[in-house]
Formats: structure tokens, sequence, C-alpha cells
């Protein structure tokens, strides 16, 4: 119901506006982005869960990228950001051919810079605070890194709101939105640092041994953990702590 409302406002915004040519670049770039990041994921066999087709473009929902290997979801996360770096090469083919004019795609590149400036901001669910927040994951627990991830976003967005970049009153109101999707994953970080033991103890990780004394994971590891003069192998860590909160039947 809330998808077709939006199709309907952004119909008849296009109509009353006249602007429909720009609206239909902008849903464009924005498939375009989209439609890497799925691209990318296939080719990691990551699973796409689901494609929506919004009046701005598609969304597309991969659950699992905090959970698989880091040069994976950071392959995936970078992809849709490069894929605003073709459409300068394919507005100035469009230009030559006369299929827009040269000052309409001049504006187009400025929007298209714009959209990709703004989605390597610093902050979550952004890309560009995607990418940082899996970069956490190369040296700090899983836990540990979700978290700086949400605090350094917090910190951003309170930069770019004291500097006054997006004084505006749509620039405010995105800010605004942007702070309410910082509070969600604030509020989620338990959920997810379960759902990430979840994946890990259907999907064990092959890589470097990590022996230490904390009680989460390091996402680029294999876990063995320290307890006492023993060491417990992440798996059976998994299975023990799902067994103790939930019980035998959810392992």
């Amino acid at each position: 119901m809330i998808g077709l409302l939006l199709w309907l406002l952004m119909m008849a915004f296009a109509w009353v506006s006249g602007c429909w040519k720009v609206l239909l670049a902008i849903f464009l770039m924005m498939s375009a982005h989209e439609a890497a990041h799925c691209l990318a994921a296939l080719l990691v066999h990551c699973p796409v869960r689901r494609v929506r087709i919004y009046p701005f473009g598609l969304c597309a929902q991969i659950d699992e990228i905090s959970y698989i290997s880091v040069p994976h979801a950071l392959f995936i996360l970078a992809a849709g950001p490069c894929a605003h770096l073709l459409f300068p090469a394919a507005l100035h083919m469009a230009s030559s051919c006369s299929l827009i004019s040269t000052a309409f795609a001049a504006y187009l590149n400025e929007i298209n810079r714009a959209m990709l400036c703004f989605n390597l901001l610093p902050v979550v669910p952004l890309d560009g605070g995607r990418i940082m927040q899996t970069l956490f994951h190369l040296w700090l627990p899983y836990a540990k890194a979700q978290r700086l991830g949400v605090c350094c976003s917090f910190a951003a967005l309170a930069l770019i709101f004291l500097s006054g970049f997006m004084s505006d009153a749509a620039g405010l109101i995105t800010l605004a939105i942007l702070f309410g999707q910082e509070l969600l994953q604030h509020a989620r970080l338990t959920e997810d640092r379960l759902n990430f033991y979840r994946y890990r103890l259907s999907h064990p990780f092959l890589g470097r041994r990590k022996v230490h004394d904390g009680h989460d994971l390091y996402r680029t590891r294999t876990n063995y953990l320290r307890e006492g003069t023993a060491l417990i192998d992440e798996r059976a860590w998994l299975k023990r702590l799902f067994h103790c909160r939930y019980g035998q039947n959810m392992i």
C-alpha cells in the first residue's frame, strides 16, 4: 500500500512539475546502483532476498552482507558506488548522439555526482557507512565493530549538522531520517549479533586462528575461546550459547 502511494505521488509530481525526464534519470541511476549490488552479490554467491521497485529506483535486500567474508562484503558494497562512475560516459554518449542536450547532460552529471558523494558519507546504512563498519571487522570482534560503526555514524551526522552543509529544509529532513535509521541500527545491535552467530553456526568459517578471552567472535578469523586452561572452538561455543539461551531445539 505504501509502495503504491509513493508511485501515485511521484507520478502526480512528475505530471504537475513537468520534470519527468529528471525523475526518470534518477530512477535509472538508482536502479543501476542497486543492480550492481545484486550482480556483485550473485558473483560471490550471496543470496539477494528481494528486490523492490520504488518510484526512485530499485531497492535490493541482501540480509547476509553483514555476516559473509569481509572481502566479499566490501566487493558487494563497493559495486553500487562504482556504477555511478559509468554515467558520465553514458551521458556524454547520449549528448553526442543528440538524445539529450549538452546542458541537460551536465545537469544530470551534477545529480549523479551528488548522489555518489551522499552515498559515500560514513553513515550506516549508506554504502560509505557500511564500508566503514565492514572495515572495522578486520581487527575488532563482531559486536564491537558493529557498535563502533553506529557510534561513528552518529558522530558523522553531528558533524554534518554542525557544519551547516545540509542546512536547508531538504537537508534537515534527510538528516532526521538518517538519525532515525541510526536509532534503529542501535536498537537492533543485539539481534544483529545473534543473527551473525546463527549464520556462523550454519556457515563455518575457515581462516586464520584467533585465540582470545572474549565472549564474541572475530568475523575474519576461526575463533578459539580461552576458558581457564582449556580452549573451545567457536562451533562448540555457539552450540552451547544457543542451548543455554533457547534450548536444544534452537540450534
